[in-house]
């Protein structure tokens, strides 16, 4: 087995043999492709990939993004992965020990690995190499997962009656749900920036729109939907399709009138657009995991949640998914405590918690 150490092309396309690999591996997801990555360089991320190869083909490895904290060095994040084609333990072993010695070489201090869904033997390495669970999800650690291939009449049914109430409402208004063109961003964004305003996070910039566009979309990767109420757009719903999955990103919405369910109705149309392309889930795009191991549990709900994003998505159906959590790896011992010290302290920050959202997939 042989590693290469490359940074991501600066145009991905449709031949790149480390999105192909991602494509057909086991709990592949569009977070490790090089398209991916371009987007996130945008915000100012370094994005590496490590890829191992055998008798000339990938048979694993990982796309890397570090950030640079000044005193603190570089903090290294692997979301959704590394990816290995057999899940061999030795295998697995291998390339985590690759990954490891490409991020000291980068200067990396805390090396945060959130594996894919569905694989079992990478959380086994990582608690043999002593990487410890770590507060900073960079990617969802629970969701609520739409399976598509029940009719929409049972799709209706899994809702909650007021989710159910909006939709026919939304119709009766005649709202207009439409298919999107990158002519479109700015008025997303603007939506989207409404609602970061309302629910206090931070906005993403117009700018890494553009360029998350520019990478997935041409690829079939990116859709956006606009709601509009008389020719004005009021809500909109921004996914990426990858594999058999729709996922939702990121979502805007004016809430001006809040009598009329735009963002119900943009959500509700984009569940219908994946069913009716064949993509068998639709993926609510993360929930808090507090939140899904209550509802697993059936317990009962604090009223913070009652108000929450969580609650909007859990409304409409679907099966609550707990996912793999985060696991962290200090390379210095004794810088080691203090930054996981540090770390824990930084969680409860609005300033980390803004850093968090644009790091977790967005």
């Amino acid at each position: 087995m042989t590693f290469l150490r490359e940074k991501p092309h600066a145009t991905a396309h449709d031949g790149d043999p480390w999105d192909r690999f991602v494509m057909s591996s086991p709990g592949g997801d569009i977070v490790q492709t090089e398209a991916w990555g371009c987007s996130k360089r945008a915000l100012g991320f370094e994005v590496s990939l490590v890829s191992a190869r055998a008798a000339g083909s990938i048979v694993g490895g990982a796309q890397i993004v570090i950030r640079r904290f000044g005193p603190l060095g570089g903090i290294g994040y692997v979301a959704r992965g590394p990816l290995v084609s057999d899940d061999h333990p030795e295998h697995t072993e291998l390339v985590l020990a690759e990954i490891e010695r490409f991020a000291r070489d980068q200067g990396v201090r805390h090396l945060i690995v959130q594996p894919a869904r569905t694989t079992g033997v990478l959380s086994e390495a990582l608690a043999d190499r002593r990487y410890k669970p770590s507060p900073v999800a960079v990617a969802p650690t629970a969701t609520v997962l739409i399976d598509l291939s029940a009719s929409l009449d049972t799709l209706l049914a899994q809702m909650s009656r007021s989710r159910r109430r909006n939709i026919r409402h939304s119709d009766r208004l005649g709202l207009d749900v439409r298919t999107a063109s990158r002519e479109h961003i700015g008025a997303f964004h603007e939506l989207h920036t409404a609602t970061a305003q309302r629910q206090r996070f931070s906005a993403l910039s117009r700018a890494y729109l553009e360029h998350q566009w520019d990478a997935l979309h041409h690829r079939g990767w990116l859709k956006l939907f606009l709601a509009y109420d008389k020719d004005r757009p009021v809500a909109g719903t921004w996914v990426t399709t990858f594999g058999d999955t729709v996922t939702e990103r990121i979502q805007g919405w004016t809430a001006e009138d809040r009598t009329v369910p735009a963002n119900v109705s943009c959500l509700w149309h984009a569940i219908q657009w994946a069913k009716t392309q064949g993509f068998r889930y639709y993926d609510l795009g993360g929930i808090h995991r507090s939140y899904a191991e209550l509802g697993l549990k059936r317990g009962s709900m604090p009223d913070e949640f009652h108000r929450s994003p969580d609650a909007f998505k859990i409304r409409f159906g679907g099966e609550v998914v707990l996912l793999p959590t985060p696991s962290e790896l200090t390379f210095n011992p004794i810088v080691g405590a203090c930054g996981r010290a540090l770390l824990r302290c930084m969680t409860g920050r609005k300033s980390w918690q803004n850093l968090i959202h644009r790091m977790r997939s967005k």
